[in-house]
């Protein structure tokens, strides 16, 4: 049969849309709002998350700044509590300054008796010691006076030796006493009187001599650290 179609032939039939024109502008106008609706929920959804999240750094900055807030609060009345502290230390430190100007001249005669004892020999004998203050250097119109070397004072000392050389001794020793700077105590050690006395029978000198105290004789231990 000559009109049937062979398995290798292929038919193509015609294409015909039988819907209106109506109806497919219907469903396309559906499609539409159904795009818009869901565009619609994702903004209002972006919208309500971003609102959540700046809610959310509001209150925290919030918190923040009330913490911030109290904790100057605390600073401030900490700082009132210690407000009197620079006029303690003022008040302390003027003390001090007039502390060390009265106690300046201090001279710390336990300490100075102790360094005669140790360097007088052992054949001299201190019998008496008198001590007194030197007085005040006359400031004279034009002239500076050096008050670093002045004598602060005089002692005068009673003895007695089995030699005139112990009293040599120990008049050169009484001289060789120096403080921690290496400055002399004693100055002008001077012997004003000497003579053969004997004691309890025994061959004795007795001597009188005197000396200027120095202000190397100062303690120092209210300006710098004390000489012992």
């Amino acid at each position: 049969m000559t009109d049937l179609l062979t398995m290798s032939q292929v038919v193509t039939l015609p294409s015909v849309n039988l819907l209106p024109p109506e109806i497919a502008a219907a469903r396309r106008l559906q499609r539409l709002k159904l795009g818009l609706g869901v565009g619609v929920v994702v903004v209002v959804t972006g919208v309500g998350l971003g609102y959540m999240a700046l809610t959310g750094s509001v209150s925290a900055a919030q918190t923040d700044l009330a913490s911030t807030q109290q904790a100057g609060a605390t600073t401030q009345r900490t700082i009132a509590t210690y407000a009197s502290v620079p006029a303690t230390f003022q008040a302390v430190s003027a003390a001090q300054e007039q502390l060390s100007q009265a106690m300046s001249p201090e001279v710390r005669w336990s300490y100075r008796l102790n360094e005669l004892s140790l360097s007088t020999p052992a054949n001299v004998w201190l019998t008496a010691l008198n001590v007194t203050k030197a007085a005040p250097v006359a400031a004279q119109p034009g002239k500076v006076v050096d008050t670093s070397t002045a004598p602060v004072g005089a002692v005068a000392f009673q003895g007695a030796a089995r030699t005139f050389d112990d009293i040599a001794v120990w008049l050169e020793k009484t001289s060789s006493i120096r403080d921690a700077k290496g400055r002399p105590v004693y100055g002008n050690v001077y012997l004003t009187t000497a003579s053969e006395t004997p004691i309890d029978n025994t061959p004795a000198v007795t001597f009188t001599a005197t000396a200027d105290v120095t202000p190397a004789a100062f303690s120092g231990r209210y300006t710098t650290k004390a000489v012992k």
